[in-house]
């Protein structure tokens, strides 16, 4: 399965995959923590910017605690600050992508893309979320189908370990002999 081409042909892409790609550093988020801890014991609320420069610096962690520390600082500035709409249901949508909530992530920047259609970021996240949840669910049926193969395997080998306690062994064999050349037939298998 390949990535979505408008996610790696399209020149555009670039900032978007920084940050995606990106990390912050354990250094930078302290200091933020720091300072966005100061604004609030000094005036009881922390400006804005700092606020989103925390949630920034922790939607670019690699730690999955830290991208969750991200979504209440910047549900908050999207309450209270709707001129920061836009960089907030971006972050919001991306920090639920990387926590592999694409159902969230899909919301916020469905969002975004209804404030603004043709933002470049937003419509490469929308083809980056579609294709990762693709990815997710042939990956999930795969699982799926290995378990129920797993189970008709066992439910065959029990019948058969009953069916050899009851007929006893040749009976047995040859009752599996007979199954495995039907299933055969039916499925046009050539043994």
């Amino acid at each position: 399965m390949s990535k979505p081409d408008e996610v790696l042909d399209d020149d555009e892409a670039v900032p978007f995959l920084l940050d995606l790609q990106t990390t912050s550093t354990a250094q930078e988020r302290e200091i933020l923590k720091s300072e966005h801890s100061r604004q609030l014991a000094m005036d009881g609320i922390a400006l804005p910017q700092t606020s989103f420069d925390l949630a920034y610096s922790f939607v670019r962690s690699p730690h999955k605690r830290d991208q969750e520390q991200s979504l209440p600082i910047l549900l908050e500035l999207l309450s209270e600050h709707p001129s920061r709409s836009r960089d907030c249901l971006f972050y919001l949508a991306l920090a639920n992508f990387k926590l592999k909530r694409y159902a969230e992530s899909r919301k916020f920047n469905n969002q975004l893309l209804r404030l603004e259609p043709q933002n470049a970021q937003s419509r490469q996240l929308r083809s980056v979320i579609e294709f990762q949840v693709r990815k997710d669910g042939l990956a999930g049926m795969a699982i799926v189908g290995t378990l129920v193969g797993s189970c008709v395997g066992l439910a065959c080998v029990i019948a058969v370990v009953r069916y050899v306690q009851v007929e006893g062994r040749e009976r047995a064999v040859l009752a599996v002999w007979m199954v495995g050349e039907k299933l055969m037939k039916r499925f046009g298998w050539k043994g």
